[in-house]
């Protein structure tokens, strides 16, 4: 996995420290929450990542942070629950050409090597201009932000799932549709229910007991009707199976062929002969 971002340098080492400190605290205890980092013009709009070091080190030394950037904006845009209290540690809010804010989902406070950063191209990085586009190479940190990708995910997912509560909150209404089915003779089934019973021809499961007292089970064509092949309504077509069994042979990986006057099914790595 190759893991892209921008280099950015940073200030003096301590009061840079304590600035990160304050954003990563900020993210932890409000999880779900943005900060808006402002900085000037060259934000990198390009990139998924920002790497930040401190700018009076030399090339060896380590990294001090890894920003995951969800969005640019401008400032204008950013809302006051984005950012903590403004202090002497945050000199890039009071920026005066129309900065543009970097919101951050996660940060992460680190002594990588800086050998564990390449050039796109591979190279290393001898010397390192403002935005300076690269890689991670580090397996720790491309595990730290595959992490970060998935909380992302979560976060994502749950908030779908809440707008999509809101728009179903109705109460659930009738819907006419016309609908057109292939023949499913039901006097067959119950015929065929009757004669091999309702064990499953698959896994031998007995069937559940249903409200009525009776025993469920399902029955599965082998040949698809909607291929409307002759004689496939028939008796020789059709299997009994449990409902997990029956949607394994519409789903999951499954060879089936006739065999003799029966099936050859190969499912869940067994082969099986009906």
């Amino acid at each position: 996995m190759k893991i892209e971002g921008r280099i950015q340098g940073a200030g003096k080492a301590p009061e840079v420290f304590e600035k990160l400190n304050v954003i990563k605290t900020f993210l932890e205890n409000n999880p779900g929450k943005l900060f808006a980092y402002l900085v000037k013009n060259n934000a990198p709009i390009d990139c998924k990542y920002l790497f930040v070091r401190r700018s009076e080190s030399k090339i060896k030394d380590p990294f001090i942070a890894i920003y995951k950037i969800k969005k640019v904006i401008h400032r204008e845009e950013v809302t006051s629950d984005m950012r903590p209290p403004v202090s002497k540690h945050f000199p890039d809010y009071r920026y005066a050409e129309e900065p543009k804010a970097l919101l951050i989902s996660h940060i992460a406070i680190t002594n990588i090597d800086f050998k564990k950063i390449r050039k796109l191209d591979g190279t290393e990085l001898v010397s390192v201009n403002p935005m300076t586009k690269a890689k991670i190479v580090d397996e720790e940190l491309i595990n730290l932000i595959k992490r970060w990708d998935r909380e992302s995910l979560t976060e994502s997912n749950r908030g779908l799932i809440e707008e999509l509560d809101e728009k179903y909150s109705h109460t659930p209404e009738f819907e006419e549709k016309v609908v057109k089915q292939i023949q499913r003779p039901s006097d067959l089934r119950i015929a065929i229910l009757d004669a091999r019973g309702t064990k499953c021809q698959l896994c031998e499961y007995p069937g559940f007991t249903k409200k009525d007292g009776g025993i469920y089970a399902e029955t599965h064509h082998m040949i698809e009707l909607n291929k409307q092949a002759t004689k496939t309504l028939q008796s020789w077509n059709v299997l009994v199976l449990c409902p997990t069994c029956h949607m394994k042979m519409h789903y999951a990986k499954v060879h089936y062929e006739p065999f003799g006057k029966g099936w050859r099914i190969i499912l869940d790595g067994e082969d099986r002969i009906i």
